[in-house]
């Protein structure tokens, strides 16, 4: 019996490391999507900035040669724009780096649920090989008192032979 409990704790113990591997798969495996996700887009987002800076820099040095006022105009007016645009842009990327936040605490709220299953599981298995250990000791017990029967039945069962 122990060693159907023992294999059955063996078993228990191989699911419950898969589902931890598994689950570490599973984490790490989002961790490189959403990594490789905001590293391709934070270089987008640097390219079209690049880009768009330096066809800023090029209206802005044609407008300074021109005028001065007009340029003090344009640059303000532009800045403005840059930053209006830059937080239009930003903004998707703030929600979606909060959504991953999110769902980095979700998981971490599962694996501290099969962390108490697990534990759960441990005491239900200590629970049981004390019952099995009290049933055990009960059953031998109960062995010892059908073996001193048989012997007394024996014995009088010699004295009323030979009465």
């Amino acid at each position: 019996m122990d060693q159907r409990f023992a294999e059955q704790e063996k078993k228990i113990d191989q699911k419950i490391n898969q589902r931890f591997t598994d689950q570490e798969k599973k984490i790490d495996q989002k961790f490189t999507e959403q990594d490789q996700k905001l590293d391709k887009r934070f270089t987008e987002q640097h390219n079209n900035n690049t880009q768009w800076r330096s066809s800023l820099k090029s209206q802005i040095d044609a407008a300074f040669d021109k005028n001065k006022k007009e340029f003090d105009a344009k640059l303000e007016a532009m800045e403005a724009r840059i930053d209006h645009n830059m937080s239009k842009r930003l903004e998707p990327l703030q929600k979606e780096i909060l959504s991953f936040h999110s769902e980095m605490h979700n998981m971490n709220l599962r694996m501290e649920r099969v962390e108490n299953k697990v534990d759960e599981l441990n005491e239900v298995t200590r629970n049981l090989k004390t019952k099995i250990d009290v049933n055990t000791e009960r059953i031998m017990n109960n062995f010892v008192k059908i073996m001193e029967t048989r012997t007394i039945l024996g014995e009088h069962e010699r004295k009323l032979e030979l009465a």
